[in-house]
């Protein structure tokens, strides 16, 4: 599996409430575990790729839509060597084509 941990600085900048929480994502072929961990709550769910509206990725970024609105975004620059890989193939062994899309232009 695929394990990335990602504080969300688009929103933290919004609010001062997330400031400080983190999400632990996992990737694997039985779906993706979301840990969500903030001062006081902390929760996981459990999410079939399925769930998943789209993805997108490019160059520095892969772009997960849980609707056509709302998308996670994850910074390649984050992610250790390698590991952008393996989530490329994960995503395409996981996803039908309509639903993943390279656009490294």
């Amino acid at each position: 599996p695929v394990m990335l941990l990602i504080a969300p600085q688009r929103t933290a900048r919004r609010s001062k409430k997330v400031i400080g929480a983190s999400n632990r994502y996992e990737f694997s072929g039985d779906g993706i575990v979301i840990e969500s961990s903030q001062a006081g709550a902390n929760g996981n769910s459990r999410a079939d790729y399925s769930y998943l509206d789209r993805v997108y990725e490019d160059k520095r970024n892969f772009y997960f839509y849980l609707t056509k609105r709302q998308a996670c975004i994850l910074r390649k620059a984050d992610l250790a060597e390698g590991d952008a890989a393996a989530l490329r193939a994960l995503l395409k062994e996981h996803l039908p084509p309509k639903k993943y899309i390279v656009r490294c232009k």
